[in-house]
């Protein structure tokens, strides 16, 4: 799992730009087009006339500060943890990934699944 930013010039002229992690450059353009799309109706064609996509590290701020301070929980991006009391998911395994910019959940790509998976943070055990 890499992390890549995206930036994109939207109508009038904003520019936006958000980080993802994902398998591959095409993951990450595709993952940005949902958020854009769901505010922009805009064809992917398009989309990737308007995008920018660069490969990045982890930012100093991983987004899971929320949870380090309230569940004494420390996810690493890219870190293998293992699900517990999470129904049919419990005893599954995958790697955490950056979440954005703030949250109160764990974002794990599960392995063997395309999309990931929120997860309370009491429910995930680092392996």
């Amino acid at each position: 799992m890499r992390t890549y930013t995206v930036g994109v010039v939207l109508p009038p002229g904003t520019y936006c730009e958000q980080t993802y992690s994902a398998k591959s450059p095409a993951a990450a353009r595709a993952m940005a087009w949902r958020d854009v799309n769901s505010a922009w109706e805009i064809s992917f064609k398009d989309f990737l006339r308007i995008a920018r996509l660069r490969a990045c590290p982890v930012p100093a701020d991983d987004g899971y500060g929320y949870v380090r301070r309230n569940y004494g929980v420390d996810p690493k991006v890219g870190a293998r943890v293992r699900l517990v009391n999470e129904g049919s998911s419990s005893g599954l395994e995958g790697e955490v990934i950056y979440p954005g910019p703030s949250t109160a959940h764990v974002h794990v790509m599960l392995d063997g699944r395309k999309h990931h998976s929120i997860v309370h943070p009491s429910n995930v055990q680092l392996i």
